[in-house]
């Protein structure tokens, strides 16, 4: 049985909003989620006391004082949108932006990608394979009672096997320091993007790239603000036994 523990990736959701606060105040409630914080410009024509009433239980809402006088069409929407991104960008690191109207409502929820992970493969299979899913929080290897509960969710589940996916090297250190919590667990694989590719959230690399072993060229290509220095700077050594692969004249340490 296994147990997957994947990555929630940081996002922040840039919202104008210039009228009906009730649906507004919708909105706010359905993106309510630990690993997303809001950023809402009110437009200065708005009664701003109309919006504020909306409150987040999870997620932080910032509301960007600098309002402005927003004409459909007019650069003044662009004005508005790059101070939504300088707002969110001085205030937390995120994956992913979205621009939202503060009457648009999602129509798809905000499930961790662990469980959708743990969906497909379950329903792949035609058994329940998986027993258990957990996307925790951004940053929740700094905080040990999340880690604790992490440990508690494992061993309730029953699994011998677990599979970390929160990206490396955050994944192997986490098990080296909490695998002796777990002594049902037999089997720790940090998996790295592995969980991503199969909850559908990233598409992996064309056939051809996975042949040549070109595969991390790829997602370094397809995600450069997150791969590059880990390829390119932090991981120059691998640059070294690839070459000796490519030559055949690699040993593999554990024959």
């Amino acid at each position: 049985m296994l147990t997957y523990i994947g990555r929630n990736m940081k996002h922040a959701f840039l919202i104008i909003a210039h009228n009906n606060p009730r649906i507004f105040e919708t909105l706010i409630g359905l993106l309510d989620f630990k690993d997303n914080d809001i950023f809402v410009h009110i437009d200065k024509k708005a009664d701003i006391n109309d919006f504020t009433k909306a409150k987040c239980s999870f997620s932080n809402i910032v509301f960007v004082e600098n309002r402005l006088d927003v004409r459909w069409g007019d650069f003044s929407q662009i004005l508005c949108e790059m101070e939504l991104f300088r707002s969110a960008h001085s205030y937390c690191h995120y994956e992913y932006y979205h621009l939202l109207s503060g009457v648009d409502l999602p129509i798809k929820s905000n499930e961790g990608v662990a469980k959708k992970a743990m969906k497909y493969i379950n329903d792949k299979v035609g058994r329940e394979i998986v027993v258990g899913a957990h996307s925790p929080s951004y940053g929740f290897e700094k905080n040990v009672e999340e880690c604790e509960e992490l440990t508690r969710i494992v061993n309730a589940s029953g699994a011998n096997i677990l599979l970390v996916g929160v990206g490396a090297p955050k994944q192997e250190k986490w098990i080296m320091k909490y695998r002796d919590h777990m002594p049902a667990v037999d089997i720790f694989m940090a998996l790295g993007a592995t969980i991503d590719f199969e909850a559908g959230v990233l598409k992996r690399a064309p056939k051809a790239w996975q042949k040549c072993g070109m595969e991390w060229f790829y997602r370094t290509l397809k995600e450069p603000k997150r791969l590059l220095k880990r390829y390119f700077v932090d991981d120059i050594q691998f640059f070294y036994y690839f070459g000796k692969q490519l030559l055949g004249i690699y040993k593999d340490p554990f024959k």
